[in-house]
């Protein structure tokens, strides 16, 4: 299976599980996208089945008989009522080849009101032989009565050294690679290789970087050279805006004397913290929202990115009532 990094409380939870193959007849493993939900509630899967390593490869597979991953119909955003009442049906039946089934339930944050009822059900009395893995990315939408029967695991980011590792194990990065990746999504093992393995999602992380750098030496047309590169897209404009937010934030933190666990990358936090006041990078900030929005309603692109430009210059961000369409 898998190795799974970092997350020492829910690796315990799992040690307890290979031990006693049973803690609880149900989970709960929640978490940002690209945490590793999937992949720890895989290995949920194989220590309440007690799998060896043909199992193993089975679970790994999608194609063990007894672990089943139920998540929503295509075209659906959430897994439905029916889908619910077949796992019930099906829970019935006993075993092919294990001591229990397996049900991992993808996506339950987006349940509504009556799936969640529904799937109460066997919560509550659930067969001997059935053990249940909910995965959701927040619990805000869940049933306090859903929650009551489970055993949280959440899930967090990985510290450097192990993202690292677990980036340059999965794909064979280079040790700069993995580290820009890490600098772009912290400890977010998943969202790292993604954005390695598709280098167009590094893309806004480094027109950001360039922005602030040029912002930092006091460059205006600096600024402007750097998010004119995003002018193909408002999408690509919108999110190089959200990079380069997170690097003025985590600037105005170190401002403040607060500490940033894991930012986009805290030396050019520090170098942006250096070199401007505080009411200049909460002014760059104001700016770079508010380009957000100017997206959002549709505004002109080019035009956006010479006002944002100006603007993140000044103290206050935009002014009331100014914009442009």
């Amino acid at each position: 299976m898998a190795r799974f990094y970092g997350n020492q409380s829910a690796l315990s939870v799992l040690h307890s599980l290979q031990g006693s193959g049973r803690v609880t007849h149900a989970l709960l493993i929640t978490g940002d996208e690209g945490l590793g939900k999937k992949t720890f509630a895989r290995l949920c899967a194989a220590a309440f089945l007690k799998a060896d390593d043909a199992a193993c490869g089975k679970i790994e597979a999608g194609i063990h008989p007894d672990c089943v991953t139920i998540s929503p119909e295509k075209g659906k955003k959430s897994t439905s009522v029916a889908q619910i009442r077949a796992l019930i049906a099906d829970a019935a039946v006993l075993p092919n080849e294990s001591a229990c089934k397996v049900y991992i339930l993808i996506g339950c944050e987006e349940m509504d009101p009556r799936t969640q009822n529904t799937l109460l059900k066997i919560l509550e009395e659930p067969p001997a032989h059935v053990r249940l893995i909910l995965l959701a990315t927040h619990t805000a939408q869940l049933l306090p009565t859903i929650l009551s029967r489970v055993v949280q695991i959440p899930l967090q980011p990985v510290e450097k050294d192990d993202c690292l590792c677990a980036v340059q194990d999965a794909c064979g990065v280079t040790f700069e690679e993995a580290t820009d990746a890490f600098r772009m999504f912290g400890g977010n093992i998943g969202k790292c290789l993604q954005a390695l393995a598709d280098p167009e999602k590094m893309r806004p992380f480094s027109i950001a970087a360039d922005a602030a750098r040029a912002l930092a030496q006091g460059s205006e047309y600096g600024v402007y050279a750097a998010l004119h590169k995003a002018e193909s897209s408002r999408e690509l404009f919108s999110d190089v805006l959200r990079a380069l937010g997170g690097l003025l934030r985590d600037s105005m933190l170190l401002k403040s004397g607060r500490t940033v666990p894991s930012g986009l990358d805290l030396a050019l936090s520090q170098k942006l913290c250096a070199q401007l006041p505080l009411a200049r990078l909460c002014g760059a900030f104001s700016a770079a929202q508010e380009g957000i929005t100017l997206m959002e309603k549709n505004a002109n692109i080019s035009l956006s990115i010479a006002l944002v430009s100006a603007r993140l210059y000044t103290d206050q961000g935009f002014g009331a009532g100014q914009g442009i369409s």
